[in-house]
């Protein structure tokens, strides 16, 4: 009788770890995108995008076709004005200057893990390994960008440029990504633009040698974004005389309702 309560008892200890290990092994793992005690979160497509308006010309410190002095954190994300879900970051911003965006949400290396499903960790057919793969990214800017992934800063500059005469607007970072979706952030932001028809870009690129991802971008399928990320509006780095009151997030649908400021 002794035998068999053991056996009993090992069985049920068995059964109940084996049920801890699939608590664990849900979309995200480790990367803190499970959230709820690892109840998978409900994940809808598209990144979202919250859109700040700055000052025209910086108050006087940007004058036209000259380069500013001042420190761009002050100037940007100065004004928030309406958030909106994007599919992808991949944008010519045609004659529109003066402000910023924060886009926020997820990515996967494997397709269909926003809001279609759990995903199979597969990206056309290879396994995404456990121990995770280098993944290069590559944003391009015209003017300042700033990424953060999993929380850490991988990009950082911050600064005017011209995309199409300056090739330090390619910000490359090479990051270590595992299966699951992993937290993204992408900050932007636009100063001057001058010429008729002048297409700023702001995009998002990435590649991988160890799943025969060719240099792209990134498409749609790979982002998500949650509840949380709707909220998540204030920038990294706040100019120095912000605003520290929180306000209502203005989530709006199509077209921006505010074309920010133009010459």
């Amino acid at each position: 009788m002794l035998r068999i309560a053991t056996v009993a008892m090992g069985l049920v200890l068995a059964g109940a770890l084996a049920m801890a290990g699939d608590a664990n092994n849900g979309n995200g793992g480790n990367n803190g995108n499970n959230g709820n005690g690892g109840q998978t979160v409900k994940r809808d497509a598209g990144l979202v995008a919250h859109y700040f308006k700055d000052p025209i010309e910086w108050d006087g410190n940007w004058k036209e076709g000259a380069k500013p002095t001042v420190d761009a954190i002050n100037w940007t994300f100065r004004e928030y004005k309406y958030s909106r879900i994007e599919p992808l970051v991949n944008h010519s911003f045609i004659r529109r200057g003066w402000f910023s965006v924060r886009w926020v949400g997820s990515i996967d290396l494997a397709p269909g893990n926003s809001g279609q499903g759990a995903g199979d960790g597969k990206v056309k057919g290879v396994v995404v390994p456990a121990e995770g793969v280098e993944v290069t990214f590559d944003l391009l800017c015209d003017d300042g960008a700033r990424m953060y992934v999993d929380g850490e800063k991988v990009i950082d500059d911050w600064r005017p440029c011209a995309a199409e005469a300056d090739p330090t607007a390619h910000r490359i970072a090479k990051v270590k990504l595992t299966p699951g979706p992993h937290k993204i952030v992408v900050e932007y932001f636009q100063g001057e633009s001058l010429l008729n028809d002048d297409r700023d870009p702001a995009k998002l690129y990435w590649s991988c040698d160890a799943l025969k991802i060719p240099k792209q971008v990134i498409p749609a399928a790979h982002f998500s974004h949650t509840e949380e990320d709707l909220k998540d509006y204030e920038p990294s780095i706040k100019p120095a005389d912000a605003k520290t009151e929180k306000v209502d997030v203005n989530l709006i649908t199509g077209p921006e309702k505010d074309k920010g400021g133009k010459k």
